[in-house]
């Protein structure tokens, strides 16, 4: 089989040597050391992961060097995979359902912009509670949607009444997101959200100013990256323009 880039011939089984090529010294130590199941899932090789579902090699035992399931890898790593592999990891059950949720989210893909009962119904997917973390990911739905920019998904999941008070592993909210990012629309829908919930204005504030784990609150962000549109935003809620970083930085230093 020929990886489309690499032009790297592979003979199964799964895990013989491949044979000499041209191209490939500079990737022998590689394949060398990675399963080609991994080395499949990181080149998007959807193929060669069709071919070993089909032989019964994808499962979630299947780990890497440092204990990590295929999701995990994808994760950790921030790889940019593709949605046609990511559904043969669920189809193998290699994928918590949850996982299998939050990516959709990110991806805006496998009909994710429908409700949540109708892509429930489309997956045969049961008991999935919108603000369910992902299992391996340890992301929430809309912490997945606003760093995808997905508008229409973000929509989707506050029409389902989402939780956005809820952050990362790193202490971001999904405004801290878009306000990274740069997603103007969707920090609309945040704060429009925000206003309607039933909370005191002091938890409000503090959800506008909330830092990530460095200290770097949205205003900051927006501040760094030109994002002046939502800047304006967050100053009509009088976001603190003086809160301090770790480095004891204000957004105007």
């Amino acid at each position: 089989m020929i990886l489309n880039d690499e032009f790297i011939v592979f003979h199964f089984p799964i895990f013989q040597e491949p044979h000499q090529h041209s191209r490939l010294e500079g990737f022998r130590s590689k394949i060398d050391k990675l399963p080609l199941l991994h080395f499949a899932v990181k080149k998007n090789q959807v193929e060669i992961l069709k071919e070993l579902s089909a032989g019964g090699i994808i499962n979630h035992e299947n780990v890497d060097a440092q204990g990590r399931n295929l999701v995990q890898l994808a994760a950790d790593e921030k790889l940019y995979i593709d949605e046609h592999v990511f559904m043969i990891l669920f189809k193998n059950n290699v994928m918590d359902k949850s996982d299998f949720l939050t990516i959709a989210c990110e991806l805006g893909s496998f009909g994710i912009t429908e409700s949540l009962s109708e892509w429930n119904k489309l997956h045969n997917i049961t008991d999935l509670n919108i603000n369910t973390y992902g299992k391996d990911t340890h992301v929430h739905p809309i912490a997945s949607a606003c760093r995808g920019g997905q508008e229409k998904v973000v929509g989707t999941l506050l029409s389902e009444n989402v939780d956005i008070l809820v952050k990362t592993k790193h202490n971001e909210t999904p405004l801290w997101i878009s306000c990274c990012f740069g997603f103007e629309t969707i920090a609309k829908l945040l704060l429009d959200r925000l206003n309607k919930i039933d909370i005191s204005m002091t938890a409000k504030m503090d959800y506008v100013n909330c830092p990530d784990c460095n200290g770097t609150t949205p205003v900051a962000l927006c501040a760094k990256y030109s994002h002046n549109g939502i800047l304006s935003l967050l100053l009509k809620y009088n976001a603190d323009i003086n809160v301090q970083d770790v480095t004891e930085s204000t957004p105007l230093h």
